[in-house]
């Protein structure tokens, strides 16, 4: 989640454009290693072990470190040594910005520098941004409060960005909120309610083709143009995301929220002053995470 907010970050400071942006993201992409699979390389887990801790990320929202740990695969040593290797994802996206040439490297090692300095990130300790650093770095993006109804999307944001990099990919930059869907063509759109104490209804929705990629990347696999199965992988993802999120609020406030089962409609939703619109923006295309309350 630094890599995403830090890719924002030089854009503010005009140091890059959206399209180096997304450039440098498929770059850092291809050259980087998954946790995973850095512990496999270095005979520290099998391959049977990474899927446990990936499966187990599909139903409690912890990192992939924190997990491995708490299955006794890795020990808290070992997991520091690949986080290390692995290094800060903001690293190597500013490493990736000075490999294609975007930009010289006093520039983005000094917005490297600034940027850990405004957020409080300790660049000694790779496991240095807490749950509570990630929550303000949200709010403070997206412009949120301390109000019920903000809490609950900070929360929700929150979660939301974390399981898109789990289960679709880093390669991704953070868009401002907006107040109205622009007009998608051949819009496809993936719906699911939640019912309770803060009851919402929240979609996932993009042009056909960009929602058919979305599908594939969570799925691990391409449809050729499968409808029925691209629909049910995204509506999957919906459903795993809000699942988590309803057991995280459980957790934290003691309230009980149920989901209805998701569905697809080919169309754009319609939204209200009620409603929450995050954009983001993947080398693939835009994809618009709407929930209202």
């Amino acid at each position: 989640m630094l890599t995403q907010f830090f890719g924002n970050y030089l854009l503010q400071k005009n140091i890059i454009n959206s399209g180096e942006l997304m450039k440098a993201l498929e770059y850092k992409k291809n050259s980087s290693n998954k946790l995973g699979s850095l512990a496999v390389n270095a005979g520290y887990m099998t391959e049977t072990e990474v899927e446990d801790v990936h499966s187990m990320q599909t139903r409690l929202d912890k990192r992939f470190a924190e997990l491995a740990i708490q299955l006794g695969y890795l020990t808290s040593q070992q997991a520091e040594e690949l986080l290390k290797i692995q290094k800060f994802g903001y690293v190597m996206l500013g490493n990736a910005v000075i490999t294609l040439g975007f930009a010289d490297e006093a520039a983005v090692n000094e917005a490297i520098a600034s940027y850990e300095q405004e957020f409080n990130l300790d660049p000694t300790n790779i496991l240095s941004a807490g749950q509570e650093i990630i929550e303000q770095m949200v709010s403070k993006f997206y412009g949120l409060g301390d109000t019920t109804k903000e809490t609950y999307i900070r929360d929700y944001a929150t979660l939301l960005i974390k399981n898109i990099i789990r289960f679709i990919g880093s390669d991704c930059s953070l868009l401002s909120s907006v107040n109205a869907l622009p007009e998608v063509v051949n819009p496809t759109t993936s719906y699911q309610k939640i019912t309770g104490a803060f009851a919402s209804a929240t979609c996932i929705c993009a042009d056909a083709d960009t929602f058919a990629e979305f599908a594939a990347r969570y799925a691990g696999q391409e449809f050729e143009n499968d409808k029925e199965f691209i629909n049910a992988s995204v509506s999957d993802f919906l459903n795993l995301h809000n699942g988590l999120f309803t057991v995280n609020t459980s957790n934290t406030y003691s309230v009980d929220l149920e989901l209805t089962p998701p569905y697809e409609e080919d169309e754009l939703p319609e939204t209200t002053d009620k409603s929450y619109i995050i954009p983001i923006q993947f080398t693939f295309g835009v994809v618009y995470f709407i929930f209202t309350t």
